[in-house]
Formats: structure tokens, sequence, C-alpha cells
């Protein structure tokens, strides 16, 4: 990943290796801060087309994101292994 924005607010990425499909890709995680929380944003733009592995990396965004809740509210995620496993062929 190539770092784009990292501050207080935001941290952007753009995806420079890995995964033919994520090339190109940005990934960003917008940071809001209210009275009594503060709330995570998260895109993953720039795909070139929708696809099984596209809808595959969209619902691990979403295991990754509750993991994240859960570190930041018990002090515990679910980090992989013991993350839950997406099947592509279930999307």
């Amino acid at each position: 990943m190539k770092v784009l924005a990292a501050n207080a607010d935001r941290v952007e990425w753009e995806c420079v290796s890995g995964p033919e499909e994520w090339l190109g890709t940005q990934i960003v995680f917008d940071i809001k801060k209210e009275e009594k929380e503060t709330g995570i944003y998260f895109q993953h733009n720039g795909w070139a087309a929708e696809s099984p592995f596209h809808y595959h990396c969209s619902m691990k965004w979403a295991v990754f994101m509750l993991s994240l809740k859960d570190y930041l509210d018990s002090g515990q995620g679910k980090a992989f292994p013991n993350d839950i496993h997406i099947n592509t062929l279930d999307c």
C-alpha cells in the first residue's frame, strides 16, 4: 500500500501491489469524533468491476471492521485464524 493521507481524521491508501483486482484501488478510513464516541467510516474505492472476488473482499472488510470494533471495545479482536471465514462461492 502507498499512503496517500494519514492524519487524525483520515487514513487513505492506494494499492500498488497485491491481487490484480486491487491494483490502483483506494482504501479510506474516515474518523469522525462525536461527543461520546468515535466512528470509523470505511471505503474501498476504484474497483474496475464487480466479481466474486469483489464480493468476497467486501464481506472480509466487514469481518475486519467488526473485529476492530471488538478489539476497541474489549481488547480482544477476532484476527486470523479466529476470524469469520468467507467462501467466495457463497457470494
